[in-house]
Formats: structure tokens, C-alpha cells, sequence
């Protein structure tokens, strides 16, 4: 009696590491449930795309010009390179001082949903010239949401 309760036992556990094998097999197979519907996600993030590339935001008619003269965009692209600050205009990257990308910041009108700044980050880029960033943006009042931070560091 005691071997048939071992042999059950047995064929029990193999049945449960042969289901359980199974079961990830499948899973790897099916993206599991969902509403049916296909398609492009409602946000793409390309982490391949070169920061020169990025396309440039649009600009917007000003009546006050910021100090350089130039009509500032609605959403001003700063980009951190290293120890540097790069202002992206179109194709052109002007190193600029943090002073400076703060107050273009201000300046900007900001798109729809109020975005003013996009900060984009090289793989070069120091962490302690992002905190500065951060603190001078703070310091000038503008919300956290009116900047946008890129999530990965794009290539040159």
C-alpha cells in the first residue's frame, strides 16, 4: 500500500513540473489577455535616434524677443553635454551658461500642455551639471511639469 501512495505521489509531482513547464512555455508564446485591439502604442520613444537629429521644436511669433534676439520657441531643447549646456535651435547647437537656459526657459511660451523645456542628456553627461539644472530651474519657479527630461541618454 505504502508504494502505491509513493508511486501516485510521484506521478503527481511530475504531472505539476510538467504543467508548470508548460504554463511558461505558453506564456512565452502569448502576450496574455487584452481589449483585442492592435496598433501603434500612444507613445514611441526611440533611444536610437542621434540628438542632432531630434526634430526642432516649433517656434511661435513673439512680440517681447529674448535677449539674443532671436524669437524663442515654445518648447526650448537643451541639450547636456559633459560639463556643458547646449541650446538647440533647428539644426544648431549653441553652448549656452546655466543662467542663460534658465531664463529661456522662462521665456518660452510653452506648447499646450504647458511644456516649456525639454532636457535632453548625452551619454557624456555628469550628473552633478543635471542636479545643477534641476535646482536653478526650481529656483526660477518653474513647475516640474512644464519641463520634460529625457529618460535615456541619447548618442551624439
Amino acid at each position: 500500500m505504502a508504494s502505491t501512495a509513493r508511486t501516485i505521489r510521484n506521478i503527481a509531482g511530475i504531472a505539476a513540473v510538467v504543467g508548470l513547464a508548460i504554463g511558461v512555455w505558453l506564456a512565452d508564446l502569448f502576450n496574455g489577455f487584452g481589449t483585442g485591439e492592435s496598433g501603434p502604442p500612444a507613445v514611441a520613444v526611440s533611444l536610437g535616434e542621434q540628438a542632432s537629429q531630434l526634430p526642432a521644436p516649433p517656434t511661435k511669433e513673439e512680440t517681447t524677443p529674448d535677449p539674443s534676439g532671436e524669437a524663442p520657441a515654445e518648447v526650448a531643447t537643451v541639450i547636456i553635454d559633459d560639463r556643458q549646456y547646449l541650446l538647440q535651435t533647428g539644426e544648431t547647437q549653441t553652448p549656452k551658461t546655466l543662467e542663460q537656459i534658465v531664463a529661456t526657459a522662462q521665456a518660452a511660451p510653452g506648447n499646450a500642455d504647458g511644456l516649456k523645456l525639454k532636457v535632453v542628456r548625452r551619454p557624456s553627461s555628469r550628473s552633478s551639471v543635471e542636479v545643477a539644472l534641476q535646482d536653478a530651474l526650481k529656483a526660477a519657479g518653474l513647475p516640474e511639469t512644464a519641463i520634460y527630461w529625457v529618460p535615456a541618454p541619447v548618442a551624439e
